[in-house]
């Protein structure tokens, strides 16, 4: 992932929980906002798992090039 996709990931991360926050502070617990607090936990946890997506895979580029440079062949 490039340097964009992350910064935009973490200014929804943001403004998501900017959000949560606030419905919080009024107290109303209707349907409605109830559904939308947990829309966006369903948000802020898949935004939470592409990250760990994506350091795993730079762990994983990393290794591969370290074994590389080692010689031992990987696919």
């Amino acid at each position: 992932m490039n340097k964009d996709i992350i910064e935009f990931y973490e200014e929804q991360k943001t403004k998501i929980q900017k959000e949560i926050d606030e419905l919080w502070e009024v107290g109303k617990k209707s349907p409605a906002r109830i559904k939308r607090l947990v829309e966006i936990e369903y948000i802020l946890d898949g935004l939470n798992a592409d990250n760990e997506n994506m350091l795993l895979r730079n762990e994983i580029r990393d290794l591969k090039l370290r074994l590389k440079q080692e010689g031992i062949e990987v696919e």
